[in-house]
């Protein structure tokens, strides 16, 4: 098929010209992004003044000491990001041919997911796959998704980003996350036989920040009792801050079963404790994703099929 005479290539658009953009998107200063590449701080603003004249617009402009990106700058930030990602990926496509499983793979996942699937897939890669390096991000599903847009993760473990088509990605739902409460071992409530939902709101609560998928289930799940959200909150998306903050307060917080079962239980050498409650929630339905135009290099295929066959 002949190229279109006016496409950016025509005018001269260049591989140099995406790694720029890229690197201008991630440093937001064009002597960073030059450090980055290892060229002159006026060699980057030449390139950067020829991207401006192929695509007919404004990549960037001053803001404080550094640059901020247009929103076209942004827009070819994103797609350069996504190509250079797909060479890299060639890259490791035409090692392996020679040298069998190399390579990295990348995967992000929500936090119950990443303990009772992930590790087990890291075990056994490990073994079968020793030349392989994975790298697993563990995140919120928003940040996740976004991170999957752009290339920077191959495959997740999580739940569709809000504001985007489904149709961008393949989706392999697996299963609701149940949710239990901890608290320290000594707490009044770990010690009862059974706790109600009211005796819980008696306490502090550690939960993530409002509009989070588990703040809305924990809130959703009271509404329905007909009992109002937690009076008094530590609010925080940190998973360890989370565990420091129930082992030295009176403090109780909602965490997926799967991680509980290993931080929590009933052994004397534990500092938490599940507390058994009536109070039953769990969070929306969360998939295997990957974007539905994404060809995985072998290794990466071979990680994810790792996944599935786990999940099934």
């Amino acid at each position: 098929m002949q190229k279109p005479t006016n496409s950016f290539l025509n005018r001269g658009l260049k591989l140099t010209h995406l790694q720029l953009i890229a690197a201008l998107a991630r440093t937001g200063g064009v002597q960073l992004a030059a450090n980055q590449l290892s060229i002159a701080q006026p060699a980057a603003s030449r390139l950067a003044m020829e991207i401006e004249r192929i695509i007919g617009q404004k990549i960037h402009r001053r803001a404080g000491k550094g640059i901020e990106l247009t929103q076209a700058g942004h827009a070819l930030a994103k797609r350069a990001a996504r190509i250079l990602h797909e060479l890299e990926d060639a890259q490791s496509d035409i090692s392996e041919i020679g040298l069998g499983h190399v390579g990295n793979v990348r995967i992000g996942s929500v936090t119950g997911p990443s303990i009772k699937y992930i590790l087990p897939v890291l075990r056994k890669a490990r073994l079968t796959m020793p030349n392989v390096s994975i790298s697993v991000e563990v995140s919120t599903s928003d940040i996740l998704g976004a991170r999957l847009l752009n290339g920077d993760v191959d495959f997740v473990l999580g739940r569709l980003p809000e504001g985007h088509s489904p149709a961008l990605f393949e989706q392999q739902p697996i299963a609701l996350e149940p949710v239990s409460l901890i608290a320290r071992k000594d707490h009044a409530l770990a010690r009862a036989a059974t706790v109600s939902a009211e005796q819980l709101l008696e306490f502090d609560w550690v939960l993530p920040f409002k509009g989070t998928i588990l703040f809305n289930a924990i809130e959703r799940a009271l509404h329905l009792r007909g009992l109002p959200p937690p009076k008094q909150c530590f609010n925080t998306s940190s998973f360890l801050l989370t565990l420091a903050l129930v082992r030295q307060s009176n403090a109780i917080a909602p965490i997926a079963t799967s991680v509980t079962d290993v931080f929590a239980d009933a052994q004397e050498q534990n500092a938490l404790r599940i507390i058994k409650s009536d109070f039953e929630v769990s969070v929306e339905v969360f998939s295997l994703l990957k974007l539905a135009d994404r060809v995985f290099t072998p290794s990466t295929q071979a990680v994810f099929e790792m996944v599935q066959d786990i999940t099934q």
